[in-house]
């Protein structure tokens, strides 16, 4: 019987769809100039930490920072998924223990999930910039188990 559950968030919990677009627009255009962003290159990576991303896409990593600031600024234009909120007070009141592993960083993710708050909902939240390899990578779910004090066995990921 599974005791703990891993989600992931965006995709998941939240559709950061919007903001994504709109942060990748405007810090290639505030670096590059002008010209299209590789939007469909930038989504197929999602998940993993945005200097992986940039590096994979050859994407200047002055970026991230411009990135980083419009995503913070427009925090508004997050939706969460239909049910989500209810779900996880269901499984809050059940006794499971809940997790968050995500590919996005730290200052962000909690930024978010005070937001619309969600922190209380998890017991341990996983970014990108705790571990020295970002999902999908295995290194932030087993960092998420162990925190968990859990078992590989009792333990469900919930990703997308």
């Amino acid at each position: 019987m599974f005791k703990n559950i891993i989600f992931d968030f965006d995709g998941v919990i939240i559709n950061s769809h919007n903001i994504q677009v709109k942060a990748l627009t405007e810090s290639y255009k505030a670096i590059c100039g002008e010209g299209i962003p590789p939007y469909d290159d930038f989504f197929k990576f999602s998940g993993d930490s945005l200097k992986n991303i940039f590096s994979r896409l050859n994407l200047p990593l002055e970026m991230i920072p411009i990135y980083q600031r419009i995503s913070r600024e427009n925090i508004g234009l997050i939706k969460i998924h239909e049910g989500m909120i209810e779900l996880l007070q269901k499984l809050n009141e059940k006794g499971y223990n809940c997790a968050l592993c995500t590919g996005k960083d730290r200052i962000r993710t909690i930024e978010i999930l005070k937001y619309f708050d969600l922190e209380k909902y998890f017991k341990i939240v996983v970014c990108s910039d705790d571990v020295i390899n970002p999902k999908p990578h295995p290194e932030s779910l087993l960092l998420s188990i162990k925190m968990l004090n859990a078992s590989k066995d009792s333990t469900l990921m919930v990703g997308d």
